[in-house]
C-alpha cells in the first residue's frame, strides 16, 4: 500500500462524514466517490496528476448523475409566471402612469404592473397581460377597452 492510498482513503472518510453532517448537499458525497476512485488509481501507481484528474472527473460525473437522478422534474418544462398570467384579463385597481407602476387584479391576486405602450390607464379599466418583466406585469387595455366600476 502506498502513502497516496491512505491519503485518498482519509479524504474519502472526511468528505463522507461532512456529507452526513450537512445532509442532502451531494457535493461532498461526490468528492467522497471521487476519492474512492483516486484511491483505487493509486493502487495501480498512477501519477499524482492522473489521480487528481480521476478524483475531479469522477466527482463531477457522479454529481451530474445524482443531480439528474434526484431531480428529474428539473429537466421538464417549468411553469413560470409568464405561463400563468400571459393572456389573462384583469382590472386596474391603482392608476398606471408612465414611468411608475400601478396595480392590477387578476382573479384574486393583485400584481404590480405597468403599461406596455407607456400610456395612462385609469382605475377600473379592463386589461390584458401581454408579458412579464422582472416581477411586474406588462399590460395593455383590453380590446373592448371598457371601464368597469370597482
Amino acid at each position: 500500500m502506498t502513502f497516496l492510498f491512505f491519503l485518498w482513503t482519509t479524504t474519502f472518510l472526511l468528505f463522507f462524514v461532512i456529507e452526513f453532517i450537512f445532509a442532502r448537499l451531494l457535493l461532498f458525497l461526490s468528492c467522497a466517490i471521487g476519492a474512492i476512485f483516486a484511491a483505487l488509481s493509486s493502487l495501480y501507481f498512477f501519477a499524482l496528476g492522473v489521480q487528481v484528474t480521476i478524483f475531479i472527473g469522477s466527482g463531477f460525473l457522479f454529481f451530474g448523475f445524482m443531480h439528474f437522478l434526484c431531480n428529474p422534474g428539473d429537466y421538464a418544462r417549468r411553469t413560470t409566471y409568464l405561463d400563468i398570467v400571459l393572456g389573462r384579463k384583469g382590472l386596474v385597481i391603482k392608476n398606471i402612469i408612465p414611468g411608475s407602476f400601478g396595480q392590477v387584479k387578476i382573479g384574486e391576486v393583485v400584481w404590480s404592473a405597468r403599461s406596455l405602450n407607456h400610456e395612462i390607464i385609469i382605475e377600473g379599466t379592463s386589461i390584458e397581460v401581454v408579458g412579464v418583466q422582472e416581477r411586474h406585469l406588462l399590460i395593455k387595455v383590453d380590446d373592448n377597452g371598457e371601464t368597469v366600476s370597482p
